[in-house]
């Protein structure tokens, strides 16, 4: 059986005997590659690896690219975030620079408390003109600070569509805005 069969089993019927086959033919090149990348654990990326191709076989096309490029391709993304983790440094919560100082900020000035809580009350109007969803994306990013990921999950729109959403509702209030201060 060649490997695009193999793929299609376990993407349509869930064949474990095709995924064990699959797994005989590349895990140890998986393996190697990924240890030739640097990665220390190169056993537990090929583990990741395999995990992706049981749960997203059926998405594999086999018009763009062969299986052996497309499993490369998981394992080569795998590794590669797996650096870049750990290239990242851990957080000393001793460092100086994390101490919360109780430092008593000064009050504005009250013209500046002034004109700060003018520009709320105009961005809140603004907001009053847009559509519920621009409205309620606006919230969840600007207000409680989601990130447009989380709130595209917790709104149950794709990725694309909340960014759109935002990018419009930002316009439509940046005009509103300099429509009532033009």
């Amino acid at each position: 059986m060649d490997d695009a069969t193999l793929l299609e089993a376990i993407g349509q019927r869930r064949d474990t005997s095709a995924f064990e086959e699959l797994c005989r033919r590349y895990a140890t090149k998986l393996r190697r590659y990924v240890a030739g990348r640097g990665v220390g654990d190169a056993e537990s990326i090929v583990q990741e690896v395999m995990l992706v191709v049981w749960r997203r076989a059926d998405r594999f096309d086999p018009g763009r690219a062969s299986v052996a490029t497309w499993l490369y391709t998981i394992a080569r993304n795998r590794a590669t975030d797996a650096l870049r983790k750990r290239g990242r440094p851990v957080p000393d919560p001793r460092d100086p620079a994390f101490v919360v100082t109780q430092a008593r900020t000064p009050d504005p000035a009250p013209d500046a408390a002034t004109a700060r809580h003018q520009q709320i009350a105009a961005i809140r109007y603004a907001m009053t003109h847009l559509p519920a969803e621009q409205r309620a994306l606006l919230n969840r990013v600007y207000i409680d600070g989601q990130t447009i990921a989380e709130a595209a999950r917790a709104m149950n729109v794709p990725l694309g569509t909340a960014k759109s959403r935002l990018r419009l509702a930002l316009a439509s209030v940046r005009t509103q805005l300099s429509v009532s201060h033009g």
